[in-house]
C-alpha cells in the first residue's frame, strides 16, 4: 500500500511525508474470520518512506463453498499479485466485492 499522501507531488525541492496508518479491519464488510485470513506487516526500514505496509490475504474454502468481501477503499495505491502477474489499483471511489473459493492468496 502506497501512502496516499505521496501519489500527489511536493513541491519542488520539498519532501513531503505524512504516514497514515490503517492497519486496523476497518473498511472490510461483512467479513467471516473464519473465511480468511489477512496479515498485515510494516514495510522494511528502505521502503517506509513509499510503503506503509504489506499485506495478504488467504483463504482455504471446502469444495462448493464461495467466499466474499467487500472493501471500501482506503485513498491508496496497491500493488499486489493474486495468482497472475503483479497489478496496480488506483485509488478506487466505491464500494467493491472480491469473490474468492477453493485455496488461494494474494500478496500486496
Amino acid at each position: 500500500m502506497v501512502h496516499a499522501a505521496l501519489v500527489d507531488r511536493p513541491p519542488l525541492g520539498k519532501t513531503r511525508h505524512r504516514p497514515a496508518p490503517t492497519a486496523s479491519r476497518h473498511g472490510l464488510l461483512g467479513v467471516r474470520a473464519r473465511d480468511f485470513d489477512l496479515d498485515r506487516a510494516p514495510a522494511s526500514p528502505d521502503l517506509a518512506g513509499l510503503v506503509e505496509r504489506h499485506w495478504l490475504v488467504r483463504w482455504d474454502l471446502p469444495d462448493g463453498r464461495e467466499g466474499s468481501v467487500s472493501l471500501i477503499p482506503h485513498p491508496c495505491v496497491n500493488l499486489f499479485a493474486a495468482g497472475g502477474p503483479v497489478a496496480v489499483a488506483g485509488v478506487g471511489d466505491k464500494v467493491f466485492t472480491y469473490r474468492y473459493s477453493g485455496r488461494g492468496h494474494v500478496f500486496g
